[in-house]
């Protein structure tokens, strides 16, 4: 709708305007959506907001800054006559909208004394402002952008969760408005369908035997555990034969590529579908994905304190 009235020139003044607001609106809506998805995406995206939350007192000093440099120059160029001259040249700073965009230029890409030194005032405003807002301000701003980065990283996890909480009690309350069910019945039996199909196409090429318990055969060829792929190939080559490994090793290869084939059609039926279609072990990859928290020194000692206190149960038990 908004490119057909853009088009035909059917559009006010401040249609334009209006249009790239709310379009700027839309993509930061969904800028602030990654914090809830992965948890490098929550601490990319938090980090930024917090830079640009502590960035507010710094931007206010620097843009009083800017207009009193601004001022400066437009008063020294006035006094001087500049910008009533006879060739009719006049310079960057003869009106206040002038002056205030080019020191914004300056601040951004630096300042230049040999073309702004016209006069002695005029050198003297261009060396205080290429020293305190060139090179202190830059600096300074630096410093609250390291600060506020390590301060997220640090905090990230705890900061992806209080988001991904967030976004699912949202999620509750809209399936609570629109009396959403857990979908029908008919859906886990047709999931479970899928995955036996792909199990019996998998076992065709596996290693040897399963080995091992899992809930799909998805978790079986991904993990890494006991009786996953990669765990069963590793353990059954170091004890194979020659011409052994280099069968396994084509069987290897082709059970991954006709795997993740399926796979692939299974997230792309499941896209289309708005994720109805998604199994738990691909719902689980993409949006609950394991955040292994690190175990600290008093959890340790916790654990060991644990250990004692039932070996000594133990023991005045037996006596």
């Amino acid at each position: 709708w908004v490119v057909i009235k853009m088009l035909h020139n059917g559009t006010a003044d401040n249609f334009g305007g209006l249009v790239v607001a709310t379009t700027a609106l839309v993509w930061i809506n969904a800028l602030f959506f990654l914090r809830s998805t992965f948890l490098q995406f929550s601490i990319f995206i938090s980090g930024l907001s917090k830079i640009v939350s502590d960035l507010a007192p710094f931007l206010g000093v620097t843009f009083l800054l800017l207009i009193a440099f601004g001022e400066m120059y437009m008063a020294d160029n006035l006094a001087n006559g500049r910008c009533n001259s006879e060739d009719g040249v006049e310079t960057k700073f003869c009106s206040f909208g002038e002056s205030l965009l080019s020191t914004f230029d300056f601040f951004l890409g630096g300042i230049s004394l040999s073309e702004n030194s016209d006069s002695g005032i005029m050198t003297a405003i261009s060396i205080v402002y290429g020293f305190l807002v060139t090179i202190v301000l830059l600096n300074v701003v630096i410093a609250i952008v390291s600060d506020s980065w390590a301060i997220v990283h640090e905090q990230g996890k705890n900061v992806y969760w209080q988001y991904r909480l967030i976004f699912l009690t949202e999620v509750k309350n809209y399936e609570e408005y629109l009396c959403i069910s857990e979908g029908p019945s008919w859906i886990d039996g047709l999931m479970k369908i899928c995955d036996i199909c792909l199990d019996k196409v998998c076992n065709f090429f596996w290693v040897r035997e399963y080995w091992g318990s899992f809930d799909s055969i998805i978790d079986r060829v991904t993990s890494e555990e006991y009786g996953g792929l990669s765990w069963q190939f590793t353990y059954d080559y170091k004890r194979a034969g020659g011409c052994k490994k280099v069968f396994m090793v084509i069987k290897t290869i082709i059970l991954l590529a006709v795997f993740w084939f399926f796979v692939l059609l299974w997230f792309l039926w499941g896209l289309a579908t708005v994720g109805l279609f998604w199994p738990t072990s691909i719902r689980r990859a993409i949006f609950g994905q394991m955040v292994i928290e690190e175990r600290t020194e008093l959890e340790e000692i916790s654990e060991e304190i644990q250990k004692v206190a039932e070996i000594s149960r133990m023991s005045i038990m037996k006596e």
